[in-house]
Formats: structure tokens, sequence, C-alpha cells
């Protein structure tokens, strides 16, 4: 289970990008931001939570396949934050913001407990402060790779990438 939350970690990610995109082209404010991290944390305690009631009794590869589907589309409304369409639906940027985060942590935590439970089961007994380090090392190490990998690739590729047009877009 720790490879697969690597390689699940790793991915190429937007968030770095859409830091510079919030702050420099929709100028919300530091205060706005720690508000947003706010509910980032709020909506992981909830999806943990939902997870231990609801999901907690559920296969492993069901929790994991739906919530992947379910947070690849959300993780799509950046477009429409970007391309401005939320404001054609008459939804403003901060509500926009707020809902796109809570929705996508939720899911995200959903995502990514059967694997943290699943580590935990097969841990060896007597070991478990160090399969915690090691979990939280791959944890980290996966973002790492994420955010250089997703620095990388949008120097490289042409103008065709979102990310590319976020960061030219004047």
């Amino acid at each position: 289970p720790i490879f697969v939350i690597f390689i699940f970690l790793a991915t190429p990610s937007t968030g770095s990008i859409m830091f510079y995109y919030l702050t420099n082209e929709l100028n919300f404010t530091e205060e706005f931001m720690g508000r947003l991290r706010i509910v980032s944390s709020v909506a992981s305690i909830i999806g943990i939570t939902l997870y231990n009631k609801y999901f907690s009794k559920a296969s492993f590869k069901q929790i994991i396949f739906w919530t992947t589907i379910f947070g690849s589309l959300v993780s799509l409304s950046q477009l429409l934050l970007v391309s401005r369409v939320n404001l054609q639906l008459g939804i403003p940027d901060g509500i926009f913001c707020f809902s796109d985060n809570l929705v996508s942590q939720v899911l995200g935590e959903i995502n990514s407990m059967p694997l943290v439970v699943l580590a935990c089961e097969i841990c060896p007994k007597n070991i478990e402060g160090t399969m915690y380090a090691l979990l939280m090392s791959v944890i980290n190490f996966g973002g790492m790779m994420s955010v250089s990998y997703t620095h990388l690739r949008a120097h490289e590729t042409g103008r065709n990438l979102v990310c590319r047009l976020l960061l030219e877009k004047k």
C-alpha cells in the first residue's frame, strides 16, 4: 500500500500554480488564503469522519475507484474558475473556491483512508512508530515529487497546457 500511496501522491498537480493564479490573478488576500486552508483542514476531518461512519465497512477497491473518479471530475472544476465560467453561472470566485476546496479535500481523505487503514493492518507488532514515520516520509516525498514534476512539465510544454496558460495569462 505504501507504493500505491506514493504513486498516487506523486502524480502531477496544479497546487502551486493555482496558488499563483488565486493570489496574482484573482487577487485573493493572505487572509482569504488562510481561510481556504482552514476549510481544507475542516474538510479533512469531515472526510475522515464520513469514512469511519459510512465507508469503513465498504470494499477498499470500490472506495478508491469511485472517489478517484469523482475526485478527478471535481479537480476539473479548476478549469471553470480559470475560464471564468463560474462567474457566468453566477458563482463568485470566493464561494467557488471554498466549495471546490471542501469537496476535493473530503473526497481526497475518503480516498486515502483505505490505504492508510491497510498499512496499519499489515504493520507488524511493535514497529508501529517506524511504520508511521515511513508512511509520513512517503507522503511528504510523494507530494514533493508531484510539485517538482508539475513544474518541470509546465516549463517543457507548449502553450496548450493549462498550467502554462495560468502562468502566462496577463
